[in-house]
């Protein structure tokens, strides 16, 4: 085919445009925000290394998507205060509670492909010898553990028995245990130990929504680039847990890095991986959160899905979770309706104990805000 001067200028022309607009997306100077507004990359980058060292936060990790998309992901500060190596891309956090959303969402993956029901009595699945001695442990489904109805502790004490603290489904309170015991039943029900689990969880999960650094388990890609947790302005550990080493720690063993994490996030915005029975679920109201409680009187949310806390805001429904290992945390939001998603990963415990994710927060024009005052009245309770 033959092609005259007009035709040439004509392709020429529109594969320029076509590489104009491909360099200009890869290029992005803001951020669109919630409200619909756009924000400066690189006032951002100045506000956090400002708020960084007001609030003396050691390394930093942040992400933030619209829609499905990372439009901004960089580190900061350093891995450890003693050696002063850089936090970067590469290194990994403990990602503490936010372990439980995405283990909801990898639950919801075998809903799907039918070996669990949200609303099956979860001993028709397992043998829990620790809540057996209790009828009542027969109200529980996956459903109430993963809205954190289930009416078990947060955590038991050492070797002491497990006991209910309210019968199943009769009000909301945040359970590290009744999430250990869903991982239990996802193994019987996939015929696997917790170690066939950790490979379902990567096929299933982390290689769909391409984030291979989503870690349950220990291993050395964690060990070479895990950051040391700081307390106090103190440098702690980078090691291993000890805290209960031999289950799938779904409710607070997660390790990964920034972007990883931030995929996901992204998959929570878009509905992606998973049926749209099975999304709408874990974005459903599912319980009313009692007042008092943490999520209600620190961060403002009125009712919890089946995996966030959630908050009716002027830009759509808000989900929310954060993380705490005392040197480790984190914390997330993203809004559905407004394709906004941030992510936050500390090796400290600034992000839930100070000011410095209400800054980021607030720059960022999101609903999020945490009451400090509040905060401390509920920790005081526990001195």
């Amino acid at each position: 085919m033959k092609y005259n001067g007009t035709t040439r200028f004509l392709v020429f022309f529109l594969i320029t445009s076509i590489l104009v607009v491909s360099c200009g997306d890869s290029h992005k100077k803001t951020i669109l925000v919630p409200n619909g507004t756009e924000i400066n990359i690189s006032d951002f980058d100045v506000f956090i290394k400002k708020k960084l060292s007001q609030y003396e936060v050691p390394g930093l990790g942040i992400a933030i998507l619209n829609g499905d998309q990372i439009v901004y992901s960089k580190t900061f500060g350093v891995s450890s205060l003693k050696n002063q190596k850089k936090v970067t891309k590469e290194t990994i956090f403990e990602a503490a509670s936010l372990s439980k959303p995405l283990f909801a969402y990898f639950a919801m993956k075998q809903m799907d492909k039918g070996l669990i029901a949200l609303d099956t009595p979860l001993y028709e699945y397992v043998d829990y010898q620790d809540i057996q001695h209790d009828e009542r442990h027969r109200k529980i489904t996956a459903r109430t553990v993963l809205s954190h109805t289930t009416g078990l502790p947060n955590w038991r004490s050492e070797n002491d028995t497990l006991k209910f603290i309210f019968p199943p489904g009769d009000t909301y309170a945040y359970s590290g245990e009744g999430f250990q015991y869903l991982a239990r039943a996802l193994a019987q029900v996939n015929h696997v130990d917790r170690d066939g689990l950790f490979e379902i969880f990567k096929q299933d999960i982390a290689i769909p929504l391409k984030a291979e650094r989503l870690y349950y388990d220990w291993n050395e890609d964690i060990a070479k680039h895990k950051a040391w947790g700081h307390k106090n302005g103190k440098e702690e550990s980078n090691g291993p847990s000890d805290f209960r080493v031999a289950e799938f720690g779904s409710a607070h063993n997660l390790h990964t890095d920034i972007d990883s994490y931030a995929r996901f996030i992204g998959a929570m915005i878009s509905g992606a991986h998973i049926s749209d029975e099975s999304y709408a679920e874990l974005l459903k109201k599912q319980v009313v959160i009692p007042e008092g409680d943490y999520e209600k009187a620190v961060l403002g949310n009125t009712h919890w899905g089946l995996a966030f806390g959630m908050k009716n805001t002027p830009n759509g429904w808000m989900y929310s979770h954060g993380g705490n290992n005392g040197d480790f945390t984190a914390f997330t939001i993203f809004y559905p309706d407004a394709k906004f998603g941030l992510v936050l990963f500390s090796n400290s415990e600034k992000i839930m104990f100070s000011n410095f994710t209400n800054e980021i927060a607030s720059f960022l024009r999101t609903d999020l805000h945490m009451d400090m005052k509040a905060l401390e009245k509920i920790l005081a309770k526990y001195e």
